[in-house]
């Protein structure tokens, strides 16, 4: 792939906090919503493993640009399109990967 800019996506977020620990700034989008939520954020995501991009992807056959950031446990995304309540999604790196990896959960068929 390549990286470039697009100015346009700018106005969904900014950078609104920076990890001391891992060196890594996490976008305003995630950050807010990391804590508006009920459970203890460093706990199930983590700290941020890598800083916010925007990847331009095939999303249910329509190309469109998606917020991604990794987090120790789960992987953060941001899809501004999508409706709201819907436009943070989690997803469980750890499980993904085994699955991904070894074709089904242990104990699952």
């Amino acid at each position: 792939g390549t990286v470039s800019g697009d100015p346009a996506l700018g106005g969904y977020t900014t950078l609104g906090r920076y990890d001391p620990v891992t060196g890594r700034n996490i976008a305003t989008v995630f950050a807010d919503w990391l804590d508006s939520q009920s459970w203890d954020a460093l706990y199930v995501v983590g700290r941020p493993l890598s800083e916010p991009y925007w990847v331009h992807v095939s999303v249910d056959g329509t190309p469109q640009w998606v917020l991604v950031q990794a987090f120790e446990r789960r992987v953060l995304t941001f899809t501004p399109t999508n409706e709201a309540g819907w436009q943070i999604e989690m997803g469980n790196v750890g499980q993904h990967y085994y699955v991904w990896r070894y074709g089904a959960l242990p104990g699952v068929s």
